[in-house]
């Protein structure tokens, strides 16, 4: 016997309110999971919501709801089975779209290189890490935006995905920067970006050496680094796809700002930071040099060399969207200069007119 949508839709959210029963820590990593058999049901419970023919959208929402509760993060299975179903990128989930929110988030919706892809940027996303994204293994930004998502969606604020990605990477939202030397063992912000992983398991001398390996910092540097160089190759050929997709950079929010200012602000702030870095009188040069006469083996140069050379590689991508963002809004001022210049003709063949007809009825 068939089971009604309105049922099935019911079922899920019975099984949805008692998530916060079932949540465990998993090791060692000790990162909130939901119980293998409450995993299981609960996505027996959504694939049997879809197959009924429930809407998507109403699916995603319960799932994304609990996962935000109990896990900080919906399980990828879990999108992927929505998206399967045909959940749309403008679909509202909690206020914003389902592409807002899956770039406003700590580990982004993935990109899938093309053959056009710089080798240097395609690198970089490789090298990024995967984090607890709900959407990776499960769907691209290339395969939502070749659903045909409307363009220039807003939020509640007015910000379109454009100003979303932009925000997000400007203010290192995006793959946020690996802790520093110092912090607790078996801590971590997720399960691709910790310094020193949980040591329940290891032998004491796979201990000591991940002790050393935290107190010296080592591996922090060159991550640091990296995680700059993914968020800026992220941002760029993300805006890139966007821009083909049909987004615009002068789009305003509610506040009234463009994509195009938040780029400019962005970008100043960048450079302003990357002088400050490199300036051999600057605060960073300067109390680099005092403590590694004290503390030589803290290795602080190779911090600031990688951090310089990772804000560097944020504000060439910053440099690149600007130019990617001046190229499309010139279309639009081509045309409003013709539009501006075709009134002003007509406007003058009717002033035209009627001098002319003032003169033939003097005339007459």
């Amino acid at each position: 016997m068939a089971v009604s949508a309105a049922s099935a839709l019911k079922a899920l959210k019975a099984v949805a309110d008692e998530s916060h029963k079932h949540v465990c820590y998993s090791q060692p990593e000790m990162l909130p999971a939901w119980q293998d058999s409450y995993d299981a049901q609960l996505m027996a419970a959504a694939k049997a919501a879809l197959d009924a023919g429930t809407n998507p959208q109403a699916v995603y929402k319960i799932l994304h709801d609990v996962a935000a509760v109990d896990l900080d993060s919906m399980p990828s299975r879990y999108m992927a089975a929505c998206v399967e179903a045909g959940l749309s990128p403008d679909a509202d989930v909690g206020g914003e779209s389902l592409l807002h929110n899956l770039l406003n988030h700590p580990f982004p919706v993935p990109i899938r290189p093309t053959s056009d892809t710089p080798a240097a940027l395609a690198d970089a996303l490789q090298a990024a890490p995967a984090g607890r994204n709900p959407a990776a293994g499960s769907v691209t930004l290339n395969e939502l935006l070749a659903r045909k998502p409307k363009p220039n969606v807003e939020d509640a604020a007015g910000n379109t995905a454009l100003h979303m990605l932009v925000a997000c990477m400007v203010q290192r939202v995006h793959f946020p920067d690996p802790k520093l030397p110092g912090k607790q063992q078996g801590l971590q912000e997720d399960e691709e970006d910790t310094i020193v992983e949980g040591s329940g398991s290891a032998a004491p001398q796979q201990q000591q050496q991940q002790q050393e390996q935290q107190q010296d910092g080592e591996g922090v540097p060159q991550r640091l680094e990296d995680h700059d160089a993914a968020r800026a190759a992220y941002g760029q050929l993300a805006f890139q796809l966007l821009l083909e997709a049909g987004w615009e950079p002068s789009w305003r929010n509610n506040n009234g700002y463009s994509v195009s200012q938040l780029i400019e602000a962005g970008l100043a702030r960048y450079q302003t930071e990357l002088y400050d870095l490199r300036d051999p009188e600057g605060v960073a040069q300067t109390t680099v040099s005092l403590l590694s006469e004290k503390a030589p083996e803290k290795r602080l140069q190779e911090f600031l060399a990688h951090k310089i050379a990772g804000v560097a590689a944020v504000v060439d991508a910053l440099q690149v969207m600007h130019g990617l963002a001046a190229a499309a809004e010139q279309p639009r001022k081509t045309r409003s200069a013709a539009s501006l210049l075709l009134l002003w003709l007509l406007l003058l063949a009717v002033m035209l007119y009627i001098m002319y007809g003032r003169q033939r009825g003097s005339s007459s």
